[in-house]
């Protein structure tokens, strides 16, 4: 799961890079849906949908990566049993 969560952001992250948000955002949504905790993918999301101009969706993100947040921050003051932080992949 970590691997595909990882192809998903850096892909996504990429065709933002190439100023292809559209194309971005299924893989970053994907990355969201594998891991709900995953902060960057929601950061990420975010600048998606600011540049197809979609405020409402970028507020929606906006404010649930304040709730992930704010729940990872919650659920853990240091690190995962593997070693990360909450909500980051493990490596394989």
């Amino acid at each position: 799961m970590a691997i595909t969560l990882l192809h998903n952001v850096k892909w996504g992250a990429l065709l933002l890079d190439q100023q292809r948000p559209a194309d971005a955002v299924s893989y970053l949504t994907a990355a969201v849906q594998s891991n709900p905790r995953y902060e960057k993918a929601y950061l990420l999301i975010v600048r998606a949908y600011a540049g197809l101009g979609e405020n409402d969706k970028r507020n929606q993100m906006v404010q649930r990566l304040q709730v992930v947040r704010d729940e990872n921050r919650l659920s853990s003051n240091g690190k995962n049993e593997n070693g990360t932080a909450p909500g980051e992949p493990a490596t394989p």
